[in-house]
Formats: structure tokens, sequence, C-alpha cells
């Protein structure tokens, strides 16, 4: 669960999911992961740390491991971006998902907390057109 300890480990983990992703069962397990698992196990603990985080200017990548019988063993956040770190903090591992195409699969995702930025833009003027 912990955060990257380098920025050298984090990157070869995200180059990792980069060469998992490439092969045709890589894209589709990457595709359910993205679609089913991500959603439910991370979508709470991004909006738990909406408020808790500053803005990201980038967006924080999140790459997870998963083990060959369907467990995320770890969660790596870029290293620097706040929001990235608090939701890898809100996770609870393992976390079971479907068997990926072989073990010490890597699939990253980015997330990005703009919610500031969005309570400080101007409100929104309504016009009436003809």
């Amino acid at each position: 669960m912990a955060d990257a300890t380098s920025k050298s480990e984090f990157d070869a983990a995200l180059k990792q999911s980069n060469r998992d992703r490439e092969t045709p069962s890589g894209k589709r397990y990457t595709r359910q992961f993205e679609d089913k698992v991500f959603l439910a196990v991370a979508s709470k603990a991004m909006q738990t740390c909406l408020s808790r985080s500053r803005d990201t200017v980038e967006p924080a990548m999140l790459v997870f491991l998963v083990s060959a019988d369907g467990k995320v063993t770890r969660v790596l956040s870029t290293p620097g971006i706040e929001y990235g770190k608090c939701v890898v903090s809100q996770l609870r591992l393992p976390i079971s998902v479907p068997r990926p195409p072989r073990d010490n699969f890597a699939v990253a995702l980015g997330i990005a907390n703009h919610t500031h930025a969005q309570s400080k833009a101007p409100p929104g003027k309504p016009v009436r057109a003809r």
C-alpha cells in the first residue's frame, strides 16, 4: 500500500504497465480493470481525498501491481503529488480483482483533483437566446 519509495522505482513500475498493456490480452485486462475494478475500488478513496488535498497541476499516476491470483499487492503513486499519495493511503490491500494475464501485472491510471479550482470559478450566467 505504501507510496513509491523512489522516483526510479515508480518510473520502473510505470514502464512495466506500458509494456503489460501492449499485448492484446493486456489491453483487454487493462480495460476490464479500468471499467469495473478501478471505479469500485478507488472512487471512494478519490472522493475522500478531494477536500484533503490541493488541486493537482498534473495528474497523479497510480500503478496497481496485481499478482497471478488476482490480488492487488501494491499501489504506487507519482512521487510528489499529494492527491495520489492520499488516494493510495485510503486503499486497503490486498484487493481482489480478476486474474491478470500473468503474475505481477501492472495497470497504470491517472487521477486528478480540480475541485478547489472549480469552487473559485465565477458562477455561470444564464443567457436567453432568440
